[in-house]
C-alpha cells in the first residue's frame, strides 16, 4: 500500500480539516491539500508523471505510536503483495476500502469519505516508486535491473511481466523507466 504514498509531501501548511466535495463524496481533507495546486479530486498529483498514478493526501502523523515499517498483510488477486505499516497491522482503524486499498478510520467522523492515509513515519521505500501509466506490470526486480543498466535483462523482464507486449513497446518502456528512474533521484 506504501505505492500511493511516496513519494512524500514536501509542501508545508496547515493539516485542518477543511470541507471537501467530489460528485457524490463529501468529507474533510487537509487544508494544505485544499489550497494546494497537485491535487485533484481527493488525492494527489505530486509526482504522476513519475509514478504513474495519483498518490494519497498528507494526513500528517498518526496519533497512535508504534512501528512503521512494512508488513504483509496479504496477497492479492493479482500476485501483488500488500503491506501496510507494522503499526497499523493489528489497528482496529484499519479497514480495506474497495476502492483505495487499506485506510485508516480514525476520525472518520472527521475526515467523511476522505480517510486518513496510513502512517508511514520515517520509513521509505529503498527503490524508486515509479509506474507507465499503461497498465504494465512492474516489480522491483525490473526497476533493479534499470538501475544497474542491465537493458537486455530489463527488456526481457517487462516483456515476461507483460505477455504479449511488442519487443519495440518493451524497449520504449524500459527507456520511459530509466528516464523516470533518474528524475526521481
Amino acid at each position: 500500500m506504501y505505492q500511493k504514498q511516496f513519494p512524500t509531501c514536501k509542501i508545508k501548511g496547515s493539516l485542518e480539516p477543511t470541507e471537501f466535495e467530489h460528485m457524490f463524496s463529501k468529507g474533510m481533507i487537509p487544508k494544505k491539500c485544499s489550497e494546494c495546486d497537485l491535487m485533484f479530486e481527493g488525492e494527489c498529483r505530486r509526482n504522476s508523471e513519475i509514478t504513474g498514478e495519483y498518490t494519497r493526501l498528507d494526513y500528517g502523523k498518526c496519533e497512535i505510536e508504534g512501528k512503521t515499517e512494512p508488513v504483509r498483510i496479504e496477497i492479492d488477486s493479482n500476485g501483488y503483495e500488500i503491506f501496510v505499516p507494522a503499526k497499523c497491522e493489528h489497528c482496529d482503524y484499519l479497514k480495506k476500502d474497495k476502492y483505495r486499498g487499506y485506510i485508516c478510520t480514525f476520525e472518520k467522523n472527521i475526515w467523511g469519505d476522505f480517510p486518513r492515509s496510513l502512517d508511514w513515519g520515517n520509513w521509505k521505500p529503498n527503490f524508486p516508486i515509479i509506474g507507465l501509466g499503461a497498465n504494465l506490470k512492474l516489480t522491483k526486480h525490473l526497476i533493479i535491473l534499470i538501475e544497474n543498466e542491465k537493458t537486455t535483462e530489463a527488456i526481457k523482464e517487462i516483456k515476461r511481466l507483460n505477455n504479449g507486449i511488442e519487443f519495440k513497446e518493451a524497449i520504449e518502456s524500459v527507456s520511459l523507466l530509466k528516464k523516470k528512474i533518474d528524475k526521481y533521484y
